[in-house]
This record gives C-alpha cells, sequence and structure tokens, in this order.
C-alpha cells in the first residue's frame, strides 16, 4: 500500500487533482479493502483524507471501519436546503481519515449521482480534503460506476487474478476510458507470490 500510495502521488497531474475512484470489472475484487488501506497509508502520513461509499447497491465501507451506515449520503442528498454535510462526515478511528457512509440504500443509485446536492458535495470535498476516495459499484452493467467516472481526477481498478475473464476486465477498463482516459492503472489482487513465475514478475 506504501506502494500504491507512491503511485498516486506521481499519477496525479496537480495538487487539485485530489478525487480517486476506486472501481473493479466484477464484484468481489476487493476495490473497498484496497481502498480503505491505501486512504489509511496516505492519512498516515499526515494528508487529511476523506472515503464516500458510492456503492449504493452493496456498501461495506462502514463495516471494514466500523462506523454506522446510517446518515450518510443519501441522507444528505434528501435533507432540507441549508443543511451542513460536516453534519454526515464521520470519525474513524485514525487520525486523518475520514469516512461518509452511504446511509439508506436507495431505490434508483444512479440518480443519487446526478443529483445537484451530490454534485456540491462532493465539490466541498475536494476543497476540505487532501484526498477524496470514492468506493465505487462493479463496472459490469451498472450506470453507477460510469457516472462517477466521470466525476472523478483519477481511475484505479482492482483486478482478483484468476477471477475475471480478462476479455471482461479490457471491455470494462475501455468503457470507463471513454468517460475518464486518466484510467492510472490496476491493483493486481490475490496473486500467490509463493508460486516462482510470479516471484519472477514481481521482483522485476
Amino acid at each position: 500500500y506504501q506502494t500504491l500510495r507512491t503511485s498516486l502521488l506521481f499519477s496525479r497531474k496537480n495538487r487539485a487533482a485530489n478525487t480517486v475512484l476506486i472501481t473493479s470489472a466484477g464484484p468481489q475484487e476487493g476495490k473497498s479493502c484496497t481502498t480503505v488501506n491505501v486512504a489509511r497509508t496516505l492519512a498516515t502520513s499526515g494528508e487529511r483524507v476523506i472515503i464516500m461509499d458510492c456503492d449504493l447497491r452493496r456498501p461495506s465501507i462502514h463495516q471494514r471501519l466500523n462506523l454506522s451506515r446510517d446518515t450518510g449520503i443519501t441522507n444528505y442528498i434528501l435533507s432540507s436546503d441549508g443543511d451542513d454535510w460536516r453534519n454526515y462526515i464521520k470519525d474513524t478511528d485514525q487520525k486523518n481519515l475520514y469516512a461518509l457512509t452511504c446511509g439508506p440504500i436507495p431505490p434508483n443509485p444512479a440518480d443519487v449521482f446526478g443529483h445537484e446536492r451530490f454534485l456540491a458535495l462532493l465539490k466541498e470535498l475536494r476543497s476540505q480534503f487532501d484526498w477524496v476516495f470514492i468506493d465505487s459499484p462493479p463496472v459490469v452493467s451498472l450506470a453507477d460506476s460510469m457516472i462517477l467516472a466521470s466525476l472523478a481526477d483519477m481511475v484505479a481498478f482492482v483486478v482478483r487474478h484468476n477471477e475475471n475473464d480478462k476479455d471482461l476486465i479490457r471491455r470494462c477498463v475501455m468503457n470507463v476510458r471513454k468517460i475518464n482516459p486518466n484510467v492510472i492503472g490496476a491493483v493486481l489482487n490475490n496473486v500467490d507470490l509463493e508460486r516462482s513465475h510470479y516471484k519472477d514478475y514481481y521482483y522485476v
């Protein structure tokens, strides 16, 4: 995760480019775990980091950070005008790391991300935090991740080794690049480094 942190720092074009979408081609590839651990690594170095749980279909950030799912993004979207977004930010067990959980699961999550209150919220978070991490639903067959990709400065994929079809992954990456050309790379997850032919690549 220190290596991933370094890669992020080199990938950002300027300090204002601080919003990172973490996604995957399919489900259960480890994107939420990767999001939390990279965010923790950045927070440890003194950066102010917030994670937005925008997987409004199968949210898990609240579980990984041992927080309540309630009083989150969807609550803020439905709140009255003038309600302060800071009321919905949750502290975590780590200094400099904050979270915005999903709240109640909406009937149509894609509508949330096009809402003017969500766009205004994201703008505020970008200005108040050094890093904004968006945990996204998988790309395959969902409009949610494509909308979120259009709002992020950088997009990173998490790929679970030997779990998904390569053509599917390739198509998903190509589709995201049509929306946001700044796909900075992929995290290959769950690789068995004890197998010799992976060791050769690992140390290159």
